[in-house]
């Protein structure tokens, strides 16, 4: 209880003299007293900001339980590339904010590589921010019906995209399901947008009753070729000795068979020693026996 009340102390310790320190900076630079270092002092903002971002991510790899620590490495490198591409002439915010989004971009997909089985939903939030990007990036290229429409079509990407990078053992049929749900909204936004007389707003319905159509057609095919029960052996009249099962990793060769029928053992009879004939014992001599004196 006392080691938890010292962490919970020190941490608040540290946070709050960071705290103090950040607030102090932003408020000189707000008044102007460090516009006469302004240009060392992005310099060391950079590199203070790529040194913790590397520090997060080495310190990911000793401990790559700690996988959460990959988000503020990759954000903190994003946000040292955005202090240093800030100060140059001709990059505008959309490029800035992209870079931003791409350091947590990166950080959802080493985070899904990490562990596909367990961390599956880092995916979608990586395809998210990388649909987001090119949102930011090529947006001003398309008019809105279309960047609508772009927008459901990436996202669905990234559901078809996690079929194959799932892995296997896993139940993988919702990712095409989300995918094509995407792909039927961006189909509905475009053809609302361009309007239902136009052709695209007249085929794209009988798309989708095609699909359908297949989809049923399909699963009925599979409901009826469904393979039948396999039927039980019937048994021979002339039953061949049974052989025990081979032991793992020992060659059928090895393997003595063992008929069922074993002959009762016989048990040995052991030859039996003559006794020894008794001793004559005497007898003392009767009165018919005694010698007369005469004699």
């Amino acid at each position: 209880m006392e080691q938890k009340r010292r962490k919970t102390i020190l941490a608040g310790l540290y946070w709050g003299l960071a705290f103090l320190v950040v607030g102090i900076f932003f408020t000189l630079f707000t008044f102007g007293q460090l516009q006469p270092y302004e240009q060392q002092l992005i310099w060391a903002t950079t590199l203070v900001l790529g040194v913790l971002g590397l520090f997060f991510l080495a310190y990911t790899v000793w401990r790559p339980q700690r996988w959460w620590y990959l988000i503020p490495g990759f954000l903190l490198l994003s946000m040292a590339a955005v202090v240093y591409l800030g100060t140059q002439e001709g990059v505008g915010g959309a490029l800035l904010a992209a870079i931003v989004f791409l350091g947590l971009a990166l950080a959802h997909l080493f985070i899904f590589l990490t562990n596909r089985h367990e961390r599956w939903w880092a995916w979608i939030s990586s395809g998210s921010f990388f649909v987001l990007i090119a949102a930011l990036l090529w947006g001003n290229s398309f008019s809105p019906p279309v960047l609508g429409t772009l927008l459901f079509l990436g996202m669905s990407l990234v559901f078809l995209l996690m079929y194959f990078f799932l892995p296997r053992t896993m139940q993988r049929w919702w990712t095409l399901l989300l995918g094509a749900t995407f792909v039927i909204a961006a189909a509905f936004v475009f053809s609302v947008s361009v309007g239902a007389r136009s052709l695209v707003g007249q085929v794209w319905p009988l798309l989708l009753i095609a699909l359908g159509v297949a989809l049923i057609t399909w699963s009925v095919v599979r409901a009826l070729s469904r393979p039948g029960r396999p039927q039980a052996s019937t048994p021979t009249t002339e039953s061949a000795p049974s052989v025990s099962p081979a032991p793992t990793g020992i060659p059928d060769e090895a393997v003595i068979p063992v008929p069922e029928d074993v002959p009762e053992r016989r048990e040995s009879v052991q030859p039996s020693t003559p006794e020894p004939p008794e001793p004559p014992t005497s007898h003392p001599p009767s009165s018919d026996e005694t010698p007369s004196a005469e004699g």
